[in-house]
């Protein structure tokens, strides 16, 4: 009774709904190990043979390869030019991290159309890398701390939103006119913070950045924002085993896992991944884009005012007898 209750929950986490207008062609990835498909060895970073993408592509009729002409993710990244862990950048010979990527998208020049779909999922490096108290990763590891350690959380988040925006703008200058970006997952959910200071700035940071991409809006370009945070609250509720600390005892194989949200302690199993594919198909294929965040009225009345004080001011000057 317990699998058939658990199939249910799962089956019922995306309603079925009419398919849209929304027409999606070549999928490009950017991120982190969520999204990395074969840069970073050991990738990808799950149980099975293959991220969330080849499922979500299948969905929403795109065409996307598990390979690194359609692929930029790096296991690592973080928001910015650089990898987390310096070594990974060392080892590949180049800097991994989301606005290195996003350059490298622009100066490749990919044939892009305007039905192509950049995917963007990263933010997850950044937020433990600052979020973490002891200088070592693992008490072994030297890592990045890409804005210095534990600032308040809304520090974090504008340094953020810069860097992702600077990556964008690449993007974009590359060619994507549409773009589907996955917030990160609340971090305290993972095992990846080391004191109860570091897990509670996780989750602070997490949320901040949730809130703040939300109504991200770039002029001439569909975006669609998929809340992590909310879709790992909701699989919480249904998957047994649902945080970093209850990771799949079986993490290198197919099956035994499907109980578990974490494959290790950070990264997604295929279970998890599913739903995450099922979510942003759904929300690619059935919702509107973001719109631009109106001003409000009080605002809009101020610049009315000020311009009809300035049309004044100029007819007044036009009568102006001239001396």
């Amino acid at each position: 009774m317990k699998s058939v209750l658990f199939a249910a929950g799962i089956g019922a986490f995306v309603a079925s709904s009419p398919v849209s207008a929304t027409t999606i062609d070549n999928i490009f990835a950017f991120g982190d190990s969520l999204n990395d498909c074969c840069r970073n060895p050991g990738a990808p970073f799950t149980n099975g043979p293959q991220t969330w993408l080849p499922d979500f592509a299948a969905a929403v009729g795109g065409r996307y390869a598990e390979d690194m002409s359609f692929n930029y993710a790096v296991g690592g990244a973080q928001t910015g030019p650089v990898n987390a862990v310096g070594q990974t950048d060392a080892g590949l010979g180049y800097p991994t991290g989301f606005t290195s990527q996003a350059e490298r998208f622009k100066d490749a020049a990919p044939a892009t159309g305007a039905q192509d779909l950049g995917v963007i999922w990263v933010g997850t490096n950044d937020i433990w890398a600052t979020a973490y108290e002891n200088d070592l990763l693992f008490g072994a590891v030297p890592y990045n701390r890409p804005i210095g350690k534990q600032p308040e959380a809304d520090v974090f988040v504008d340094y953020a939103i810069n860097t992702l925006r600077g990556g964008i703008d690449d993007l974009v200058a590359g060619g994507i006119e549409k773009l589907l970006i996955l917030t990160p997952y609340d971090m305290a959910s993972s095992a990846l913070w080391d004191t109860p200071e570091a897990q509670t700035l996780s989750r602070e940071y997490s949320l901040g950045l949730r809130d703040a991409l939300s109504t991200i809006y770039t002029p001439g370009v569909d975006t669609w924002v998929l809340d992590m945070v909310a879709t790992l609250e909701k699989a919480q509720g249904v998957f047994p085993f649902g945080t970093g600390f209850e990771p799949c005892p079986t993490p290198d194989t197919e099956t035994g896992c499907d109980d578990h949200i974490f494959n290790d302690f950070v990264h997604l199993t295929t279970a998890m991944n599913k739903i995450v594919s099922d979510e942003a198909a759904a929300l690619v294929t059935t919702a509107p884009p973001v719109a631009p965040v109106p001003l409000p009225s009080g605002f809009l009345f101020f610049l009315t005012g000020v311009s009809s004080l300035i049309f004044l001011r100029r007819r007044t000057e036009a009568k102006a007898p001239v001396t």
